[in-house]
C-alpha cells in the first residue's frame, strides 16, 4: 500500500525475465542546476520537494531504486 511501493520489491520473474532490486538510487543536487542561468536553483527545486517526502537518513534523498535483470532459460 501507498506509494514508493518499488522500495519494497526484492524481486520478481516476468516471463524468462529475473529481476532482483540491487539498491537505492541517490538524488543528486544536479536537478536543481538551470543550465541556462549556469548556477544552482536558490529554490533547490525540484530537489527540495523531493527531500520532504523521500529523505532517508545515512543515505540521502532517495529518488528511485536499481535492479538487475537476467534472461532465465527456458525449456524447449
Amino acid at each position: 500500500p501507498g506509494d514508493f511501493r518499488e522500495d519494497n520489491l526484492a524481486e520478481m520473474r516476468i516471463g524468462p525475465c529475473f529481476v532482483r532490486m540491487t539498491g537505492a538510487c541517490i538524488r543528486c543536487p544536479t536537478t536543481y542546476y538551470d543550465c541556462s542561468a549556469e548556477k544552482l536553483d536558490e529554490d533547490k527545486e525540484p530537489y527540495a520537494t523531493l527531500s520532504k517526502i523521500r529523505s532517508t537518513p545515512g543515505y540521502g534523498t532517495l529518488f528511485g531504486t536499481y535492479y538487475s535483470c537476467e534472461i532465465l532459460k527456458t525449456a524447449t
